[in-house]
């Protein structure tokens, strides 16, 4: 892989970090948060739409873009309690259903065993980084499951089969379900205007066309399994800069827990990367 190509990979994590603290910033408010949230998803379809001079749809762009926002609802919702680190466990359990998924359609075997310890590694540390430990109660845990389901069949959903053709559509249709929600919140009440929500609605969009796009600049027929997990598990490193951005300025304290999940993190996606096959 040459500069570019992990120029790519890496900056799919680094917008994905400035999402969820504005995400998190904003999340005290939740009804608004996930108004103003996905009105930025529609801003960013509405330029993607002007850019390309059409629309196109995709049912599996759709589908994605389903499961991406129920998803994001419990994001928030959970982000609502205040708990930054302790969402990312469920996250990253979808680290191994995405791998499971993709083996399963794709019928790539190329495989070994440093995929699967990198994949298991970046859970370890995700877990490791938790600063309230495992004090939720079932209905939580129950939200953060679904939250794991939905977001790798979502992820899944969007990179499989993804290319320069069909980019456009995919992700106009991926952010199309997202008119729902102001359809259904608008009318109800007044909203202020929330900028967190907002900015990292559109940011996040724009997020999912670079994930897209990530994937199809890396991407390798011979070694397709390893492309798209790397592009999933490379996502995670958000984490790592989240939780400098948690305790500087949510906690205003280093905790040990947090920054040994991080260097676990970072032990994964270094074993996974390394893992590619020859």
């Amino acid at each position: 892989m040459n500069s570019r190509q992990w120029f790519f990979v890496f900056l799919v994590p680094v917008m994905f970090s400035v999402v969820n603290f504005f995400m998190f910033s904003s999340s005290s408010l939740l009804e608004s948060s996930v108004l103003w949230f996905f009105i930025g998803y529609i801003l960013f379809l509405a330029v993607l739409t002007a850019y390309l001079r059409k629309f196109s749809f995709s049912i599996q762009g759709f589908v994605s873009g389903v499961f991406n926002v129920a998803a994001t609802v419990i994001v928030f919702f959970l982000y609502s309690f205040n708990f930054l680190t302790n969402v990312f466990p469920f996250l990253a359990s979808g680290i191994i259903l995405f791998f499971a998924m993709d083996y399963f359609v794709s019928g790539d075997r190329n495989f070994n065993s440093k995929m699967i310890v990198g994949g298991l590694l970046i859970f370890a540390g995700l877990i490791v980084t938790q600063d309230y430990g495992f004090a939720m109660n079932f209905f939580v845990i129950a939200l953060g499951v679904l939250l794991m389901i939905f977001s790798a069949i979502s992820n899944f959903v969007l990179l499989y089969r993804v290319d320069e053709k069909n980019l456009g559509g995919r992700i106009q249709s991926f952010l199309l379900p997202s008119l729902a929600i102001p359809l259904l919140l608008l009318f109800t009440k007044p909203f202020p205007f929330n900028f967190n929500g907002f900015f990292s609605g559109f940011l996040s969009a724009v997020g999912f066309f670079v994930f897209c796009y990530a994937l199809i600049e890396i991407y390798n027929k011979k070694m397709g399994l390893w492309s798209r997990n790397l592009i999933n598990v490379a996502s995670y490193l958000d984490i790592v800069i989240l939780n400098v951005l948690a305790v500087l300025l949510f906690q205003g304290r280093y905790t040990l827990n947090g920054l040994a999940g991080s260097l676990i993190v970072f032990a994964g996606i270094a074993v996974f990367v390394l893992s590619q096959p020859n």
